[in-house]
């Protein structure tokens, strides 16, 4: 790695270095393991220099010797009086200057002055610190997270976290880059504002070896589709909930093609409670509905005020976190799927002016609507056999798939594969199947 300029003796013949040799880092031990030598020879040929004695070698403040003895001949050809392999420890900063002082004693006679000789060691790699293509990005667009790691055997984890809330992974075993598709659904942490600040948490690992966190802030920005221009409708019932009203919601949102509706009531009844949650679990995305009651509270003698108490309310992120912890392997693969797929489909421009925004379920299929009651998109995974597929599905309406049959070939064609064209006594499927690592 390095060598001293050359020493002089007693012996104006008989010469010295200092050679350091880096042999390796210990990353999660901040140290480096070294070798250092002392080398002597005559700078004239012909002649041997020889004798008993010691040779000192000071290495980060510690003095080390070793024995010389006359079978050690000293040639112009060269020989190690000294070496020595240990572990040196760097800074807090991971660099480190190493200093070694030598120093020879014979008795031919042969002796020098303490001279010193200083090397920097490479500086051990620290956790790596991310940064991102663009600091600020629209929900539903990707951003790159580069992970400026310090050594290509540093991999990496990726999470990101808004709030208090906790961490969500983007994706393990990352190296020098990642590209996210900042999720659609962080909107619902926003209703208020058009923005939101979301960190992004980077874990360096050294093989299994954990090393550090360093993290970087991204603001993710609410598209026009999903802010302001949210439709709300609230609906004022100070009675008891009944179907009527319930019907004159549902009829309201769709005909004003309304975002967010909430119902007040004096009193919700369980029914409408369940049908409410149950509208929640079943639409899009893009449509919450909330039922709230609403109370009169008098303290002493002040006027009434009103009291405002949350029967049903969507909540993406507590549900899905409830969710999950009750769900098998298996359920939580299902969904862990589907989210990334649903993250990556519609973040396209193209995909979203075609379909509407689905929830993720822990099911082994995920279907979309195409605006026909009778057939739609058929997403499957069999996580057992890594098995993926895609099609249509076609309910109770053979004529629909006779269409469809008259024109198989130009549609194999088309797609260039074959497809399974599957009927049965009410429902048929037209679908392509291929392997996959899920």
């Amino acid at each position: 790695m390095g060598t001293s300029s050359t020493f002089s003796t007693s012996n104006t013949h008989v010469k010295y270095n200092t050679t350091v040799n880096q042999n390796s880092q210990n990353v999660s031990n901040n140290c480096s393991n070294v070798s250092v030598y002392v080398r002597s020879w005559r700078d004239n040929s012909g002649y041997t220099t020889y004798g008993s004695g010691t040779c000192y070698c000071k290495i980060n403040g510690t003095t080390y010797s070793a024995a010389v003895s006359p079978s050690q001949k000293i040639t112009d050809s060269g020989i190690n009086l000294f070496s020595k392999t240990l572990d040196i420890y760097h800074n807090n900063d991971r660099t480190k200057t190493l200093t070694c002082s030598a120093w020879i004693d014979m008795n031919t006679p042969l002796s020098s002055s303490e001279q010193s000789y200083s090397q920097n060691l490479s500086t051990i790699p620290r956790a790596s610190k991310p940064t991102l293509s663009s600091s600020s990005v629209t929900m539903g667009n990707s951003v790159t997270i580069y992970t400026n790691r310090a050594s290509s055997n540093f991999t990496h984890s990726l999470y990101y976290k808004i709030g208090s809330n906790s961490k969500v992974s983007i994706g393990t075993g990352i190296g020098t880059s990642k590209s996210w598709t900042v999720p659609l659904s962080l909107a619902n942490n926003t209703p208020n504002s058009t923005s939101l600040s979301v960190k992004l948490w980077l874990e360096t690992y050294n093989g299994s070896t954990y090393i550090g966190t360093n993290s970087v802030s991204l603001t993710a920005n609410v598209p026009s589709s999903e802010g302001t221009s949210r439709k709300i409708i609230i609906e004022n019932q100070l009675e008891y909930t009944n179907h009527e009203h319930l019907d004159k919601i549902i009829t309201y949102a769709s005909g004003k093609s309304a975002n967010i509706i909430i119902w007040i009531v004096r009193h919700a009844r369980d029914e409408h409670r369940q049908a409410i949650e149950w509208l929640n679990q079943h639409t899009d995305e893009n449509i919450n509905f909330s039922l709230i009651e609403i109370k009169l509270w008098k303290i002493g003698e002040s006027l009434p005020a009103p009291k405002f108490n949350v029967v049903e309310q969507p909540n993406s992120f507590i549900e899905s976190i409830k969710v999950e912890e009750s769900l098998s392997e298996t359920k939580k693969l299902q969904l862990k799927f589907w989210q990334a797929f649903k993250d990556y489909a519609f973040s396209k421009q193209e995909f979203r002016r075609v379909f509407s925004l689905r929830k993720a379920h822990p099911y082994h299929w995920f279907n979309l609507s195409v605006g026909n009651s009778s057939l739609h998109i058929d997403l499957t995974v069999n996580t057992q056999k890594n098995r993926l597929s895609a099609g249509i599905y076609i309910r109770d309406d053979k004529e629909s798939f006779e269409k469809f049959n008259v024109y198989k070939e130009e549609i194999e064609n088309e797609i260039w594969d074959k497809m399974e064209w599957k009927t049965a006594n009410k429902d048929c499927r037209i679908l392509i199947s291929h392997d996959g690592n899920i």
